[in-house]
């Protein structure tokens, strides 16, 4: 049995490389190594008869033309089986997938095919020490392994409860702080999200704020205020602005942390399309409302969409030898240690994966606000550059000056000198190699006041 990685190859090409997530496969091929007599393969290095695996081959199939390299929408409809057979050529009934973010509908393919998968996904709380993963399973016995690594409810509680007082004692959401003074009591929040966020994909389209006013002016009956956070990615979209902008009961928020805003106490209830921030809300005490659906279903029963919160337990080899001793073999000795037990962010060093937290950890601020003072400084260095090199003449002419002071001055008085005591044309003409020489005076002090 082969162990195989794979993406979203329906959405995202190989080339689109901020989805292929290659690197999360490697991160983890030593520790998986380490524990199983396997390796790692990937649909596009494997060849049947000398051709390897191509997405565009997968479509046209379908009689699909030049799909969109990455956040392609793609309806799973009408996908023919001819692709789906040009696809299992490459993933047969020997292959376990070893999957990050594979979307519901490539996990209903493979589960149908008999394939058994473990699939990733970043988790929607971000608030740990470092970035935790969920994973999902098709089979039911690796599900009930999973949970036995299961983050308690407790610990989610117990961070968000932190993370509060933090800002409280801080200043930040206190009473008569400046950001508690411009909420009002008794508010909504409503989450933004990125107009190409597969968890908002509606059939042939991508729903956004503007698809609910009528449920917005439902709220507004019940709340003093409903405040619109936009996804800092899609800060300004014309059409939405003028929306907000006509409804007395609706405001936009900008640069304010959501974590900031979860931990406000004015806030009574946060609403999304089907954002990550509402499980997150969960933990703050807020009421929380879906207006379409969650991506997940997380830590519930065995499905094909349930999920298990774990984390860093999966950097322990002997957590793989336990979830894939059932298909491959195992090593004689496995080493039972959690190499990353207590991680500080090394994660998401990896893939600068912050998200809001960032406002919120004292180093990533520190390193952003020295990013921000390189980039003025590297700025300014370009800036004065430009202008050298646009008055190159100009520095030219004064370093001229300089280096012939002396010669100049001494010209000038020889000049001076025989001007005085000549007579006539010789006189004359001392005279107004004398006039040049005081120019070039002129020049030198002038020069000398200006600082280069």
């Amino acid at each position: 049995m082969k162990l195989l990685f794979l993406n979203n190859f329906l959405m995202h090409d190989v080339t689109y490389e901020p989805a292929y997530h290659k690197w999360f496969a490697k991160l983890f091929s030593p520790l998986i190594f380490s524990a199983v007599k396997t390796k790692i393969s990937y649909l596009y290095d494997i060849e049947i008869n000398g051709e390897k695996f191509s997405r565009e081959k997968f479509y046209n199939l379908s009689g699909i033309k030049n799909p969109l390299n990455s956040y392609y929408l793609c309806d799973i409809e009408n996908i023919k089986q001819e692709s789906w057979e040009y696809l299992f050529k490459y993933i047969d009934n020997d292959t376990f997938v070893f999957g990050f973010e594979l979307s519901l509908e490539i996990r209903e393919v493979l589960d149908k095919k008999g394939i058994n998968f473990v699939n990733f996904w970043v988790h929607s709380f971000k608030l740990f020490d470092d970035v935790p993963f969920m994973i999902n399973t098709n089979n039911k016995e690796i599900f009930l392994k999973l949970q036995n690594y299961k983050i308690p409810k407790i610990k989610f509680e117990f961070y968000a409860n932190y993370w509060k007082q933090r800002l409280v004692e801080n200043s930040i959401i206190s009473e008569n702080s400046s950001l508690d003074d411009s909420i009002e009591e008794n508010s909504l929040l409503f989450v933004g999200q990125t107009f190409e966020d597969v968890s908002i994909k509606k059939g042939d389209k991508y729903l956004n704020i503007l698809d609910f006013k009528e449920k917005l002016e439902e709220f507004s009956k019940k709340y003093n205020k409903i405040y619109y956070l936009p996804h800092p990615y899609v800060l300004n979209i014309q059409e939405v602005d003028e929306y907000i902008e006509s409804k007395e009961y609706l405001e936009k928020l900008e640069n304010i942390p959501t974590y900031y805003l979860l931990a406000s106490d004015k806030i009574k209830k946060v609403v999304g399309i089907s954002s990550s921030v509402l499980y997150e809300a969960q933990f703050f005490n807020k009421e929380i409302e879906y207006l379409y659906q969650p991506l997940f279903d997380i830590d519930g029963e065995f499905g094909l969409n349930s999920f298990t919160s774990i984390l860093n337990n999966y950097f322990n080899p002997k957590f793989w030898a336990d979830i894939l001793s059932g298909f491959f073999e195992i090593k004689s000795e496995v080493l039972d240690e959690v190499l990353f037990n207590e991680t500080q962010n090394k994660v998401r060093d990896i893939k600068n994966l912050y998200w809001g937290y960032q406002k919120l950890d004292n180093i990533k601020k520190l390193q952003d606000e020295n990013a921000r003072l390189n980039r003025e400084l590297h700025a300014l260095i370009e800036q004065t550059q430009e202008q050298i090199k646009n008055n190159r003449k100009k520095y030219e002419e004064i370093f001229s000056y300089i280096l012939q002071k002396d010669m100049i001055f001494k010209r000038y008085k020889r000049y001076k000198f025989l001007s005085l005591i000549s007579f006539g044309s010789k006189k004359k003409y001392y005279e107004e190699k004398k006039a040049i020489y005081e120019k070039y005076i002129e020049k030198i002090n002038y020069f000398a006041k200006i600082k280069l």
